[in-house]
Parts: structure tokens; sequence; C-alpha cells
């Protein structure tokens, strides 16, 4: 029964609702995560899938993934003997790894004398700024005929 009524149903459940926030962060739905199922979205998977996360790609990034958890790894034994909140360390780890991978290069930096197209800690506020607005309640995406109204 289960297999019958996905297979029937696959393309309804398949889409992400069309949410306000998602419209304008991904251009219109044409971000592969926000887009709605689709041959779009299918194309869309295919080269993200064999361009981007293919085998060859994920493992030249190897080194990336080792420096940046050496100095995650050396940046919390920094705190010995300390209560750390390791939420903020994680998420800091997890930026560091993801712009250096996408940027080729140092985004950012943690250090006043380096110089750096922005500080962490705004990169963060910035990252959680997007969150927020992602998270953001719009009454036009629950009761569609408000939505002109962008309340």
């Amino acid at each position: 029964m289960a297999r019958q009524f996905l297979k029937v149903n696959n393309a309804i459940f398949a889409s992400r609702p069309t949410f306000a926030a998602y419209k304008h962060i991904s251009y219109n739905y044409s971000d592969v995560s926000f887009s709605p199922y689709g041959p779009y979205w299918r194309e869309a998977r295919k080269i993200y899938i064999t361009k981007v996360l293919n085998d060859k790609k994920l493992e030249s990034f190897e080194k990336i993934r080792v420096e940046e958890r050496r100095c995650f790894l050396t940046h919390l034994q920094s705190f010995s003997g300390k209560p750390v909140v390791l939420r903020d360390h994680l998420s800091r780890y997890t930026l560091s790894i993801t712009c250096r991978m996408i940027f080729k290069g140092k985004y950012f930096t943690e250090l006043e004398d380096d110089k750096s197209i922005v500080d962490m800690d705004e990169l963060v506020e910035i990252v959680e700024e997007w969150f927020l607005l992602n998270g953001a309640f719009n009454i036009g995406d629950w009761i569609p005929w408000l939505n002109f109204l962008d309340l």
C-alpha cells in the first residue's frame, strides 16, 4: 500500500512548499535546494551531483578539511579546563571549511593583523540573520489571498 501511495503521489510529496523567503533567497526558486520538483529540479540535481559532489571533487578538498580540523582542535585545546559553548565553535569550524571550499581561500580570519574580506564575527552574524529571515513567518504563505499585502 505504501509503495503504491508513493508511486502515485511521489511528485506531490517530492516538492518543498513555496514560501516567500525561499523565493527571494533562491532567485525565484532557481536554486536546487528550493526549486519545485520537475524537469528543472531533476536536471539541476543531476548537475549538482555529477559536478559538485562527485568523489574526485570531494577528495580534492580533503587537505582543507584536515587543516581546518587541526586548527579547530588546536583552538579548542586552548580552552582546556574552561567551560566551552561548543555550538559557536562548531559553526565557525563549518563556516571555515565551507568558505575555503567555495571561495578557494580564506574568506575571513579571526586574527586582527590579517587582511580579509570579512571578519569571522561578521560572517557568523550574516549566516544567523539568513537563518532568522528564512524562519520568519509570512502570512501570505499561509493565506495566499493576503500575499499582495506583503505582511
